[in-house]
């Protein structure tokens, strides 16, 4: 099965999303809340490993709350799967590498304290291979 482009998942959702702030961005973004697993570059510890929430994403940048900081300008690599109810297909795994542009502080009350907007500089779409029988 040939990869389809990030942008076809995110063009998707588009009907389903809706801000209510001015959009300024260049690729529209789409509210999708799902757990994704964070490792910075390089790795200071090989357990080095954040669990954060994304809250939306576009074909060029995401959004995503975390407990703990990473101060703007730090590299990262994510990775996030994407369900069977997203995709219609299968469930597809997104490993991709991004880079922090802002940090926002949350206040102390909320679970995930730090808000983090990240640019995604490159991206690889897995599919899984289909079940021999």
């Amino acid at each position: 099965m040939k990869a389809q482009p990030f942008s076809i998942y995110c063009e998707k959702f588009r009907l389903a999303a809706r801000t209510e702030m001015q959009e300024r961005r260049t690729a529209p973004r789409y509210r999708l809340s799902l757990t994704l697993e964070v490792m910075c570059v390089p790795m200071a510890k090989e357990s080095e490993l954040l669990h954060a929430r994304m809250e939306d994403v576009s074909t060029r940048g995401l959004y995503f709350t975390s407990d703990q900081r990473l101060a703007v300008g730090t590299r990262f690599n994510f990775s996030l799967t994407l369900p069977t109810e997203l995709t219609h297909e299968s469930d597809v795994v997104i490993d991709a590498q991004a880079r922090v542009v802002r940090v926002v502080e949350k206040p102390k009350n909320v679970v995930k304290r730090v808000g983090i907007a990240a640019l995604i500089e490159r991206y690889n779409i897995i599919h899984p291979k289909p079940a021999t029988t």
